[in-house]
């Protein structure tokens, strides 16, 4: 009886230790402005950043006056490291029909890239991801 009130005690305590291990160590964030030929981007606009050792990625969205933000969640941190940046317009818009069903559709008239900028691995555009916050600002040229 006592053994196992005793196995049972440090089954508890392994648990325990185990369960508040700090997280793995991941970035506190990025935030920045994109522009397009000096104008805000479009509210939508997708900053997409993929990590150059294992090709993971994650995206913002621009809102208004061309700002985007992203914080990991804490349960969820994504790896410190270099990333490459590309940045892809709005391609598609979203409407409610009557019955309340979600319907994306080609945005017409819209830009569908924005050439070298759209491709992480072709824009030239790298940031250093560490613990704290980052700030990248975006000038997207089309001329």
């Amino acid at each position: 009886m006592v053994r196992s009130i005793v196995m049972l005690s440090a089954i508890c305590c392994l648990c325990f230790s185990v369960g508040c291990s700090d997280a793995e160590p991941g970035f506190g964030g990025v935030q920045g402005t994109v522009t397009v030929d000096s104008q805000p981007a479009p509210v939508g606009t997708r900053v997409k950043f993929r990590h150059i050792d294992d090709q993971s990625s994650f995206f913002a969205i621009v809102g208004e006056s061309g700002m985007y933000s992203y914080e990991p969640p804490v349960e969820a941190p994504l790896k410190t490291g270099e990333y490459q940046v590309g940045v892809e317009p709005v391609a598609s818009t979203t409407t409610v029909d009557g019955t309340g069903l979600a319907v994306e559709s080609a945005a017409a008239g819209k830009r569908k890239s924005y050439g070298k900028y759209s491709d992480p691995s072709e824009s030239g555009l790298t940031i250093a991801l560490t613990e704290g916050h980052a700030n990248l600002d975006i000038d997207v040229a089309t001329n």
